[in-house]
């Protein structure tokens, strides 16, 4: 904490962290590309020709207009919009600003970026938001004054009018702090900063969202500037320049997400910039017009925000100027700026600047682009070239002054602390002047020699091809940064993200597999998506017989977890047993015959459980309930903390001492139900001596485990077989879960009433009840008697199926549950997945290292939540995500006159109904239905069974199907009657009904 020590004093009282920045502008679809544009001193201006003028639509008398300018800084592709990922229908999209799609996205990214997943969980989240007024309705959506009424004005309205910039953002982000809109002409964005930097110190939120955009309409038209405008008759914005004759009207959108700077640095986040202080001020009326701004209030909103911050304007290094570069604008600020710095002493001078040069005036979101230029400047330490600028406006002073403007990029060297400041002044007055500092770079937190092993990385998406690009784009990311801490990326991959229904994942040890895996990924991403919501998950433990030669030698090598729990486990069982079983177990030279001994195989198999279990939990897997197979349930109780891993451990050494000193015994396994096998077992035990075998398990609906003696066993193998039924001896020495245990059972006792029980943490579905129990297992007399009863595996799947349970975790050496799991629950309604963290048969080369980290994915693939205990390192810069743009645009009508699209039933000239295939040649009510929802909502195809609401139907929506279903059919369906027969079939047979009903004479009987 050291170097934080100077953030924590008095001077730093207002001071606000920017934890997140997002951007999109012309010619620079992020921040990366907008910081490459301004280092090298792009201008996006384009000159637009007689063809595309005429093809964009530009009317003749405009383009032959004497004071028309063919030039253009409009962005490309503001028709583009993943409208599936907001959860917007086709429709609606159409009909919405493109300035709040922008900001939609924006948003989201600013989250990613800072690392914090929007949403309820993120604390008291507050959205600001401004945007210019949206030209898109009345050029594209509703020009028509008489389709302006009712729902069909409502709808569009709600997605262009400025009122409901903010709340669309809450909204669709799940924010519940403050929603307010900003909006004061061209400091909008700026201004929308500090409010919520005010919002933050006042304590009303303690995350603020700050986001602007700029979209105009129509598009590719150019514009006309008359004489004296503030718009340019050449096409190029020249700030603080002799030749300045006004400005061009740009394009884009910006999100900052800000923190209170003690917060921020507690919470441990990545902090791009802090904010030291803002002011805002208006002019009043001490300036010649409404439009034309004040030396006074300028240089008065200066002083108020260095006031604000504890800083001189000595000790301010770059000022990034409204400048928009007219004639007279420019000379009233510089004489406001150089008011206030003319009289601090400094070292060097103040470089100034305006972004307008490269990317026109941004109107609401100016403030914003020239907040993110800032901050990039900061981060990166360089001043940026001005370009448009030879000689200095002949109103300006600037020899002599403070200031100095850069023709060429320069590094940004300081002795101190590199401060920064930016003005934005609306038209009408409202000023608003920021002091910003740099914050110093600090390591990532994550300790470079704890990077050994194998690493994940969990991906999601909203969509498949949306997936695809993801795993691409973070396969990008990571060849151009192959230093990233990949522990902390596996981390980050899952805290930092929201969890989105398309999964994916990777593993490797280094970048370079990575980056392999990643590609694989993309190039083969699941056909479908995860289920939704959250999924229950029971870890199921392995019993005697998942033991194998070469078992886990290999994880414990790759993974420091499993590997440190292991040991604990196996010096343990050393004390009790009385030597290394463990070590044993592991040893390259231990044969099959030796891992099958009970005493060594149980508490060896105890002791890999529990290892496993603590790995599982390390990368985030918690499991919702546990069960065991036999000796597992031992493993499950531990885990759910039944006993304690010693008691555990010193149990189950004395479990497998006192078995393998009984007789030996022999178990097969058959594939028929118990009720099949009652009368064999009957049969046997009428031979005279011979004592009966017993059903020791019940595995699955055709397999059911026998125990006995080894001839008992033998003569009912015999007899089955001779039926036709499959027979297969099991792997063990002794009849485990029969009465061939009672002569080990007192014994056993005396180590059970030793043992201290405590009712478990999390459910344990027995496996002698077959169901969740509590107060039960706490019990010597429960482990008895689980030592001589059947193991209800069966019945244990199905209640949990029953309860929730939608995935199951196979923890044991390797996978021996998976089938009579599979015959188990195959028939049960429902999504259901069984998981075995170890299959090493999966992987290249067997390793299990590379199988835990493949279970893992299959279960963030399947919809399990993963959430690591690591979070303590700082937030690392990861990959954004890569929204997939569809268009989703109404082109302006030409001629003006015409009218835009309506619904069917809003239209008497509509075309035809499509599907008619009847004698008449009318169409079919069900077609009348389908053409009237894809005109609502916007969908070309529509399925019989397609649940309206899931489609992204609104009630706005429904109700103008409703509207249209009475005017075209006149049959009249309630809105409550909708919302359940909200399928084209369900809704076909309600229409249908309603029409004999209004057909049926007065006073005819019901048939």
């Amino acid at each position: 904490m050291a170097m934080h020590s100077k953030w924590e004093s008095d001077a730093y009282t207002n001071a606000v962290a920017v934890i997140g920045m997002a951007g999109r502008f012309s010619q620079a679809e992020d921040l990366d590309q907008l910081w490459r544009n301004l280092l090298d001193g792009v201008e996006v201006v384009r000159s637009l020709d007689t063809e595309a003028l005429r093809v964009a639509g530009c009317p003749a008398r405009l383009r032959n207009h004497p004071c028309f300018v063919p030039m253009s800084a409009q962005m490309g592709g503001v028709d583009f919009f993943d409208a599936g990922f907001f959860g917007y229908t086709p429709a609606e999209a159409r009909s919405m600003d493109p300035q709040l799609r922008l900001m939609l996205e924006a948003s989201w990214h600013a989250f990613e970026d800072a690392g914090v997943v929007p949403g309820p969980d993120c604390g008291l989240a507050g959205v600001f938001a401004g945007a210019q007024f949206s030209l898109y309705w009345p050029c594209n959506v509703r020009p028509d004054y008489f389709a302006n009424q009712c729902l069909a004005y409502l709808q569009p309205a709600l997605f262009n009018g400025q009122d409901f910039l903010s709340t669309w953002i809450s909204y669709k982000l799940g924010l519940c702090g403050p929603s307010v809109n900003v909006q004061t002409a061209c400091s909008t964005g700026l201004v929308a900063v500090a409010t919520a930097c005010q919002n933050l110190l006042d304590h009303s939120c303690d995350l603020a969202l700050a986001v602007a955009a700029s979209v105009s309409s129509p598009r590719g038209w150019g514009y006309l500037a008359e004489p004296e405008s503030i718009l340019s008759p050449t096409g190029h914005c020249r700030p603080f320049d002799a030749r300045a004759s006004g400005t061009i009207s740009g394009e884009g959108a910006g999100a900052v997400l800000l923190k209170r700077l003690g917060d921020a640095i507690a919470d441990g986040d990545a902090i791009h910039a802090v904010i030291r202080g803002c002011a805002v001020n208006n002019d009043g009326a001490a300036r010649p017009g409404y439009s034309s701004p004040s030396v006074q209030g300028q240089r008065a909103v200066i002083r108020m925000a260095q006031s604000a911050a504890g800083v001189r304007s000595g000790e301010v290094q770059l000022v990034e100027a409204h400048g928009t570069g007219t004639i007279l604008g420019d000379p009233i600020e510089f004489a406001a700026l150089d008011a206030v710095f003319r009289n601090d002493a400094r070292t060097a001078p103040c470089i100034l600047g305006s972004a307008k040069a490269n990317y026109g005036h941004l109107g609401a979101a100016a403030g914003m682009l020239a907040l993110l230029k800032v901050i990039l400047c900061l981060e990166h330490e360089t001043f940026v070239p001005q370009i448009n600028y030879d000689e200095p406006n002949p109103g300006m002073s600037l020899e002599g002054s403070a200031f100095r403007i850069l023709r060429e990029r320069a590094e940004w060297e300081s002795g101190g602390p590199r401060i920064a400041a930016l003005s934005s002044f609306g038209f009408g007055g409202t000023n608003c002047h920021a002091v910003l500092e740099q914050w110093p770079r600090e390591p990532d937190g994550f300790e470079s020699g704890k990077d050994s092993g194998i690493h994940s990385l969990y991906l999601s998406a909203a969509s498949r091809d949306g997936l695809a690009a993801l795993c691409a784009r973070w396969a990008e990311h990571l060849e151009s940064r192959p230093e990233h801490p990949l522990r902390g990326l596996s981390v980050q991959s899952l805290r930092t993200r929201k969890a989105l229904p398309w999964r994916a994942g990777a593993w490797g040890r280094n970048s370079e597999e990575l980056v392999q895996s990643l590609r694989r990924a993309a190039a083969s991403p699941p056909m479908r998506p995860a289920e939704t919501g959250t999924r229950s998950l029971v870890a199921v433990f392995s019993g005697q017989g998942a033991q194998a030669p070469g078992m886990v030698r290999a994880l414990c090598n790759s993974d420091e977890t499993f590997r440190a729990s292991l040991e604990r486990s196996a010096r343990l069982v050393e004390r009790h047993a009385g030597t290394d079983l463990v070590g044993r177990a592991l040893s390259p030279e231990t044969t099959p015959e030796e891992l099958s001994r009970t005493d060594l195989a149980q508490p060896v198999l105890l002791s890999i459980g529990c290892a496993l279990h603590d790995m599982l939990r390390q990368r985030g897997a918690r499991p919702d309930a546990f069960m065991g197979h036999s000796l597992g349930e031992y493993t499950a109780a531990c885990a759910a903390g039944v006993f304690s891993l010693e008691d555990a451990v010193r149990l189950v050494c004395a479990r497998g001492r006192l078995m393998a000193a009984l007789p030996g015994g022999s178990m097969m396994a058959v594939a028929a139900p118990p009720e099949a096998l009652l009368p064999w077992l009957e049969a046997v035990q009428s031979v005279p001596g011979q004592p009966a075998p017993v059903i020791a398990a019940h595995n699955s609906p055709e397999q059911t485990v026998v125990s006995g003696t080894p001839e008992a066993v033998a003569a009912l193998a015999g007899q089955l077989s001779g039926q036709g039924l499959r027979c297969t001896r099991l792997a063990v020495s002794h009849a485990f879960h029969s009465p061939l245990m009672e002569p080990m059972i007192e014994a056993f006792l005396d180590e059970l009433r030793r043992t201290t029980f405590h009712e478990p943490a999390l459910p344990v579905i027995s496996n002698m009840t077959g169901k969740a129990e509590t107060t039960l297992l706490c019990t010597p007399e429960y482990w008895r008697s689980h030592t001589l009863r059947p193991v209800l595996f069966r019945q244990g799947l199905l209640y949990a199926v029953e309860n929730g349970a939608a995935a199951f975790i196979e923890i044991g050496p390797r996978p021996v549950l998976a089938a009579p799991a599979a015959q188990t629950l195959t028939a049960q309604a429902g999504a259901w997945s069984w998981t075995p963290l170890l299959d090493a048969a999966r992987v290249q080369g067997g390793d299990e290292g590379q199988a835990a980290a493949q279970g893992l994915i299959e279960l963030h693939v399947q919809g399990v939540a993963l959430n690591p205990a690591d979070a303590s390192a700082r937030r690392l810069r990861l990959p954004l995500y890569p929204f997939t743009r569809d268009s989703h645009w109404l082109d302006m009508p030409v001629p003006a006159e015409a009218t835009l699209e309506s619904i069917p039933a809003a239209n008497p000239e509509a075309p035809a109904w499509p599907g008619a295939d009847d004698d008449s040649g009318e169409p079919q009510l069900l077609d009348k239905l389908a053409a009237i929802w894809g005109s609502v909502l916007g969908l070309e195809e529509l399925g019989e069974d397609d649940n309206f609401f899931a489609l992204g139907g609104t009630s706005i929506a429904a109700i103008r199907i409703l509207t249209a279903i009475r005017t075209t059919t006149g049959a009249t369906v309630s809105l409550s009657e909708f919302s359940t027969a909200n399928t084209l079939n369900a809704l076909e047979r309600l229409v249908d009904a309603r029409l004999r009903e209004q057909s049926a004479p007065a006073g005819a009987a019901a048939s």
